[in-house]
């Protein structure tokens, strides 16, 4: 059974299956927030307290119960005292207003790059999960690392880890799938655990 879900996946990520479908409901449902400003933050701490108050909420049917909103739609129902969305959707407004923000006052000593999404997938038992988080690469005294980052944990990132195998056992110490993609929702890698 996990093979044939490894299969599924991998099918879904190298055909964009995901992403086209995510494309579609952003130009169906929230286009009228495209030209919304994603709130800047000058210390990092306080971009996590926003993300902590996010209100998480499933997606639907239109949602094909798992399309990506874009960070302007995000920001716009959170700041309007409505569900900001799941955890695709918090961690991509998370990394949007992460990378607008940048640099932070209270994060001397980091140099960071460009944050990503990172889509996590385990088995619990025969029924197939995930979560998608926010990734973020940086370097602290010349060495390479990674964060992540979604609504889970409060709204607080996680630190320290060495690769983005170490962040999917993170998130899940039975991973099967993790796959890699931008902000603008084009696939990079995936990984077969």
């Amino acid at each position: 059974m996990k093979r044939c879900w490894q299969f599924i996946l991998k099918l879904i990520f190298r055909f964009r299956i995901y992403f086209i479908w995510s494309r579609v409901y952003r130009y169906l449902y929230e286009r009228k927030h495209d030209k919304f400003v994603i709130p800047t933050f000058r210390a990092l701490h306080l971009l996590e307290d926003n993300i902590g108050k996010m209100k998480w909420r499933a997606d639907n049917w239109r949602m094909l119960w798992d399309a990506i909103s874009t960070p302007q739609a995000v920001w716009w129902r959170h700041l309007n005292n409505q569900a900001a969305g799941d955890c695709d959707d918090i961690s991509i407004a998370a990394a949007a207003s992460f990378a607008k923000s940048y640099p932070f006052v209270d994060t001397l000593g980091f140099q960071f790059t460009t944050p990503l999404m990172m889509s996590v997938v385990w088995m619990d038992g025969w029924k197939v999960t995930g979560h998608n988080i926010c990734v973020i690469p940086y370097t602290c005294e010349n060495k390479s690392y990674w964060a992540h980052w979604s609504n889970w944990h409060a709204g607080h990132i996680r630190w320290g880890f060495e690769s983005l195998e170490a962040v999917a056992r993170d998130i899940a110490p039975n991973v099967i799938f993790a796959g890699v993609w931008d902000l603008q929702l084009h696939y990079i890698d995936y990984k077969i655990f």
